[in-house]
């Protein structure tokens, strides 16, 4: 199970930074799967970062953990965006793991991040976090990796080089 991880997240940093997508009854995905056809709404733009205000844009469906009150209305966002999430780095790239194991054992690992990081309490290291995995050419915006480096930022601001 950590050994699928670490090929998806590691196969994510090869992953073309301008795959191209288009959105589908508000659901957004990649351009070359099937969802995407004539029916398609609208193209999303290569770089969504436009404004000056970067720390507001992210993806579509997206909660902040720390802006999460737990009203049902944002339960179903974190939810339909964690599933569209999941299908699009699963199923609609070139890490073809598209079996429903999978996409609920990623699902339900995502939501468990995101629950703990509704706990965080660093808002900065967070929004640095959620702007270099969701605001950039990364293309890594999922609640899991927000969480593990939002972990991994707070351990490293407290550590020096040493010999």
């Amino acid at each position: 199970m950590v050994f699928r991880f670490l090929i998806m997240f590691v196969s994510l940093f090869y992953l073309p930074n301008s795959l191209a997508m288009c959105q589908v009854d508000g659901t957004w995905y990649s351009s070359s799967s099937k969802e995407c056809s004539s029916k398609s709404i609208k193209t999303k733009p290569q770089n969504t970062n436009t404004s000056n205000n970067n720390h507001t844009r992210t993806k579509s469906g997206f909660v902040h953990p720390m802006n999460f009150n737990g009203s049902e209305k944002q339960r179903k966002q974190v939810i339909n965006f964690i599933e569209a999430r999941v299908r699009h780095d699963y199923c609609n790239s070139r890490v073809d793991m598209c079996q429903n194991t999978t996409l609920r054992m990623m699902e339900k690992a995502n939501l468990e991040a995101f629950k703990e990081a509704t706990q965080a309490t660093n808002r900065s290291v967070m929004d640095r976090v959620i702007k270099d995995y969701c605001q950039s050419g990364v293309d890594m915006c999922n609640y899991k990796t927000i969480l593990m480096m939002y972990k991994k930022n707070l351990d490293a601001g407290s550590k020096s080089l040493a010999w």
